[in-house]
């Protein structure tokens, strides 16, 4: 979630405009806040949120432009395509390993 909330802030910030800035403006509230939480439940990996904050913010400064000025996600560089696929499969494969390792 941390990721989503890094790319919809740097959604916004590569729109520009008032759109933009309302974006910006609503992820950035929903991250504090998650980060804040964080703090205050026992156990959470702060770092981890804050890797996927910025993880999340890296991936969508790089992927915006492309697919803003070239129209189709798909016309962005094969390795930006690559690295973004790599980072949606580790994801679900790092809840999986852990399942294996901490399951009954």
């Amino acid at each position: 979630l941390f990721g989503l909330l890094g790319a919809g802030w740097s959604l916004g910030k590569r729109h520009g405009g008032q759109w933009g800035e309302d974006a910006r403006r609503m992820f950035r509230t929903w991250a504090i806040s998650g980060v804040l939480y964080s703090f205050a439940v026992p156990g959470v990996s702060i770092p981890g949120h804050v890797g996927g904050l910025i993880g999340g913010a890296l991936l969508g400064y790089l992927l915006v432009p492309q697919a803003r000025r070239m129209g189709a996600v798909a016309r962005n560089p094969p390795w930006l395509v690559l690295l973004a696929g790599l980072a949606l499969f580790s994801v679900p494969a790092s809840f999986a390993l852990a399942a294996l390792h901490f399951g009954d």
